[in-house]
């Protein structure tokens, strides 16, 4: 079982980078930035203290808050995308009002 601060450095790490595809358009430039980035977290990645692992962290995290993108890429199918439930009953088969028995054939 990871220990905790290993869990808040991967976690933070995976939402850097989600963030960085936001603020880099070009795959090449994402690239270099996610190696750039990447170098950032290895060069503390020896450290063994703990409370110097919280502050490190901690530093992260604020980093993370104050330089995130104001408009994240949502995928359109997903809430907040342009497409999301264009057609709401698409894929979930049809609506009650149209199941139900008429009250005829009861």
């Amino acid at each position: 079982m990871p220990s905790a601060h290993s869990l808040r450095v991967a976690r933070l790490y995976r939402r850097a980078l989600k963030d960085l595809m936001d603020w880099t358009v070009y795959r090449d430039l994402f690239i270099h930035e996610a190696h750039k980035l990447r170098a950032r977290f290895d060069a503390h990645k020896h450290v063994t203290n703990a409370t110097l692992i919280e502050k490190l962290v901690s530093e992260g995290e604020k980093e993370y808050e104050e330089g995130k993108h104001p408009a994240p890429y949502k995928a359109p199918m997903n809430p907040g995308g342009s497409k999301y439930m264009r057609y709401p009953n698409n894929g979930k088969g049809h609506t009650p009002e149209v199941c139900a028995i008429p009250p005829w054939i009861q």
